[in-house]
This record gives structure tokens, C-alpha cells and sequence, in this order.
């Protein structure tokens, strides 16, 4: 991966993402929190670039209706396997979330 890349992920999650824990899928299934990784904005090819650079489907890219300003474009990755391949990669780069992935990093390893 480009190092280019890295940081341009990393100020993306920095600006926009959110890195938190969550119950993911069916709650019957799912009682216990674990990591999440969210990205969202308004423009689709911004989503896509983020899919290109962590080899994520662009299927994970879900559109929501924004109110009346149009929509919204988000993704979600709840993988702990992804989330700490993803975190890994853009950590150096990360300034304002860099503690919260160091945390969720260490959850996703161990």
C-alpha cells in the first residue's frame, strides 16, 4: 500500500470516521460489543476510494437519504480481522483518534 494512501485513510477516519464499539448484525446473536470502524460522507467516490485502498467491496458502501440535502454514503466494517488490518495500516498517520485505535487495535489482537 501507498504510504500516499495510508495517510489519506487516516485523515479520513481522523475527519470523519468513527472508531467505536457496537453490536453488529442480529442482537439475538450478537449480546456482547465489539469493535467498530465507520466511515460516512456525502460523496460516493470518496467512499470508493476508501473500499479501493483496504480491498473492502464497494458493497459495503450503504446509502441513506440525508434529509433534503440528498444522501449520505457510509461503511461499515465490523470484522475484527479487518478493522485491525485497516488500523494497523494508518495508525502512524492518525492524530486524533490514535489512542482509540491503539485501544481497539489491542481488543482486535488479543
Amino acid at each position: 500500500m501507498r504510504e500516499q494512501d495510508r495517510a489519506w485513510a487516516a485523515c479520513a477516519i481522523d475527519s470523519e470516521g468513527v472508531i467505536t464499539s457496537s453490536r453488529c448484525g442480529n442482537r439475538r446473536y450478537h449480546t456482547c460489543p465489539h469493535p467498530r470502524l465507520e466511515l460516512a460522507n456525502t460523496n460516493r467516490q470518496y467512499m470508493e476510494k476508501f473500499c479501493n485502498i483496504f480491498n473492502l467491496g464497494h458493497d459495503r458502501i450503504k446509502r441513506y437519504r440525508n434529509g433534503s440535502n440528498g444522501w449520505i454514503y457510509k461503511v461499515q466494517v465490523c470484522s475484527m480481522k479487518d478493522i485491525a488490518r485497516i488500523l494497523q495500516e494508518i495508525h502512524p498517520y492518525l492524530i486524533i483518534k490514535r489512542q482509540r485505535a491503539e485501544r481497539t487495535i489491542g481488543r482486535c489482537i488479543t
